[in-house]
C-alpha cells in the first residue's frame, strides 16, 4: 500500500503535534517549584497517582470499620466508617495529612480527596480538639478551628483539613444500650408487678365486703315454740 504525498503530509504533521505535545507536558512538571508544592501539600501518594489511605493503631478497646472488628495495622480507605467502643481510643495516620484521633462511643466516616481529607462524625455531641495545623468546620458551624482549640457541638460535624493536622474527635452524651435495655425491662417488670398487686387486692377487698353484706341480709333462724 503506497501513502500519497498528501497522506504523508498528514501523518508526519499529527507525529509533529504529539511530540510537540508532550515535550510541553514534561516541562510543566519538570517546572521550577512544581514538584516541591506538590510534595509539601500532598506527598508523593497524590504525584504517584495512589490512592491515599491511613493506618489504624489502637491505643486500647475495641474498633470497628465498616461493622467489621480489627486489629492494629488495619488499613483505612476512603469512605470508611470507623466505631470504637465504650472502651475505644485509636489513632489513624493519615501520612501528609497529619493523624485522627478517636475516644470512646465515638463514630466517624473519613472521606479522601487530593491534598484533603474530609470527617463527619456521628454523635449526640462532638468535642473536636486540635492539637496541630487547622480543622475547616462546615456544619453545624462554620468556622476555623486552630491549633490548641477544643469546642463541643451539638449534633454531628462535618470538617476538613488540608494536611499536616492532628486532632481529636470524641463523642459526648452516648448512652450505653445496655444501660437502657436494663432500665427499660426493669420499668416493665415493676409495672406489671404493680398492676398484678393492685388486682390482687382489688379481689379481696370485694371479698370481704360480700361476706359482710350476706350476713346482714339473712337474719338467724329462730326456734318454734311448742304449743
Amino acid at each position: 500500500m503506497r501513502l500519497s504525498g498528501s497522506q504523508m503530509k498528514r501523518i508526519v504533521a499529527l507525529a509533529l503535534t504529539l511530540s510537540v505535545a508532550s515535550l510541553l507536558t514534561f516541562k510543566s512538571l519538570a517546572a521550577p517549584g512544581v514538584k516541591d508544592r506538590s510534595v509539601d501539600a500532598i506527598g508523593w501518594e497524590w504525584i504517584l497517582g495512589q490512592e491515599l489511605t491511613g493506618a489504624l493503631s489502637i491505643k486500647h478497646g475495641g474498633v470497628t470499620v465498616n461493622g467489621n472488628s480489627v486489629q492494629s495495622g488495619a488499613t483505612i480507605l476512603s469512605a470508611s466508617t470507623i466505631s470504637t467502643d465504650s472502651n475505644g481510643d485509636v489513632i489513624i495516620d493519615l501520612g501528609v495529612l497529619g493523624r485522627i484521633e478517636l475516644r470512646g462511643h465515638t463514630t466517624v466516616t473519613l472521606t479522601f480527596s487530593p491534598g484533603m481529607v474530609n470527617i463527619k462524625s456521628e454523635c449526640e455531641r462532638t468535642e473536636i480538639q486540635v492539637t496541630t495545623g487547622q480543622v475547616n468546620v462546615t456544619s453545624p458551624e462554620n468556622e476555623i478551628l486552630l491549633a490548641g482549640k477544643k469546642k463541643t457541638y451539638r449534633g454531628n460535624v462535618d470538617a476538613s483539613t488540608a494536611g499536616a493536622t492532628d486532632f481529636i474527635v470524641d463523642c459526648k452524651g452516648r448512652k450505653p444500650v445496655a444501660l437502657w435495655l436494663g432500665l427499660g425491662l426493669a420499668g416493665s417488670l415493676g409495672l406489671a408487678l404493680g398492676i398484678a398487686k393492685g388486682v390482687a387486692t382489688g379481689s379481696s377487698t370485694g371479698d370481704g365486703t360480700g361476706s359482710s353484706s350476706g350476713g346482714s341480709n339473712n337474719p338467724p333462724p329462730t326456734t318454734p315454740t311448742q304449743p
